[in-house]
């Protein structure tokens, strides 16, 4: 009988990839985890043991110490520095290419498809391709990640069923071939909150999600993504064997399939409480999780904020690490960074930390992998069931 946990610390990026200077500039400089620890006095003991300090490489800032944990970082394998892309990776897809789509030149296509399908239509910010749906739901760019990678379908969910954003989504999902597609909504809002909120870039328009104060404990959210087919990934392999997985934090969200339960908790001690309980009861299986709370800080581009998320996860991954028996796996990582520091609020195309501690084994230096799906292989491997369609296990 064996247990595994993978831990996503959503955003906490350890230094900008090699590529950067040809495909994202803006990131040269970005370094998450250096520029938290340097600008903050964040405490997170329980990550240093594991290894993080040897990740890091710099003993002025985290003392080495023999760690407990394997130790690497990975490289993205796919394009930009995309969440939803970033987990589909993790748990074993192989990222393709999506297209670079804004809602300007969308929305006529969408606006036809809609309208054949019964609904309103209308533009409510001339100019912009916005659209407003049912005079419910609007349909615009996503401002928080990478332009032209996300539309977002968001509406008030205290009048609009979330049933009614997410049949919208799935037909704009057949039109858009951007990366992803979220319906998304919240309680205490209305369709003219999300109105006021638009904001108008050259490039995109969209809704500053931050300042509609969205994200809290009745948020809904499905990401609908591209190119993206779950039997390869490793929670259903794990599935079809009979073994039990568990989605918590944004985990739930952007990965889809079978599974024996999700919890998109939003609160990052939520999700370690989570973890805890299930696995007081849980005899064999697989929990996956992520903590979404720092790139949040980071979209903030607030480092305290970043720092004081780490520190409730560093003490949610030390009682995780006691429940664990000898033998049991834990494993940490990012799906890419979000440096608070560097004067943008997007995501950043940095390497991820990859910690991977059989408890009670050995540690070893992992190095520099190609792909995060190096993650989802490890697992498969582990617990001995088929690989997933990318990556290449750390055990052997």
């Amino acid at each position: 009988m064996k247990r595994a946990v993978l831990c996503v610390l959503d955003g906490f990026g350890a230094g900008a990839m090699e590529d950067v200077s040809a495909v994202r500039p803006q990131d040269r400089n970005a370094n998450t985890m250096r520029h938290v620890i340097e600008q903050t006095s964040v405490k997170i003991p329980f990550l240093s043991r594991l290894g993080l300090p040897h990740i890091l490489n710099d003993p002025s800032l985290l003392a080495l110490t023999p760690p407990l944990a394997s130790y690497g970082k990975c490289n993205l394998y796919h394009y930009g520095a995309d969440s939803y892309t970033g987990h589909n990776e993790i748990m074993g897809a192989k990222p393709i290419m999506p297209k670079t789509q804004f809602i300007r030149e969308l929305a006529p296509l969408i606006e036809k498809r809609l309208v054949e399908r019964g609904f309103k239509v209308e533009y409510p910010v001339a100019g912009t391709g916005i659209l407003l749906v049912d005079n419910e739901v609007v349909i615009a760019d996503n401002m928080e990640n990478d332009p032209g990678q996300i539309i977002n379908i968001t509406g008030a969910l205290d009048t609009t069923p979330f049933e009614k954003i997410f049949e919208i989504g799935k037909i704009v999902r057949t039109i858009a071939e951007t990366s992803r597609v979220i319906p998304l909504g919240g309680t205490g809002i209305t369709v003219s909150d999300i109105l006021l909120n638009i904001v108008i870039k050259p490039e995109r328009t969209g809704v500053d999600m931050g300042r509609l104060n969205i994200y809290n404990e009745n948020y809904q959210v499905r990401h609908l993504g591209f190119g993206i087919d779950p039997d390869k990934q490793i929670h259903s392999i794990l599935m079809k064997q009979g073994l039990e997985v568990y989605l918590y934090g944004k985990m739930a969200d952007v990965i889809t399939g079978e599974v024996m339960e999700r919890n998109p908790m939003v609160n990052s001690q939520g999700v370690m409480d989570l973890i805890c309980n299930r696995l007081e009861n849980m005899k064999s299986g697989f929990i996956s999780a992520t903590i979404q709370e720092t790139d949040l800080a980071g979209h903030e581009q607030n480092p305290e904020k970043f720092a004081a998320v780490l520190e409730i996860a560093d003490a949610g991954l030390r009682r995780i690490y006691d429940m664990l028996h000898p033998g049991e796996l834990l494993i940490v990582t990012a799906d890419h960074g979000n440096d608070p520091t560097i004067g943008t609020s997007q995501h950043t195309r940095e390497t991820t930390p990859l910690l991977v501690c059989v408890k009670g084994s050995p540690a070893r230096e992992l190095g520099l992998r190609t792909t995060l799906a190096d993650v989802a292989a490890t697992i498969a491997d582990y617990f001995g069931v088929s690989a997933p369609e990318f990556g290449t296990s750390v055990l052997s």
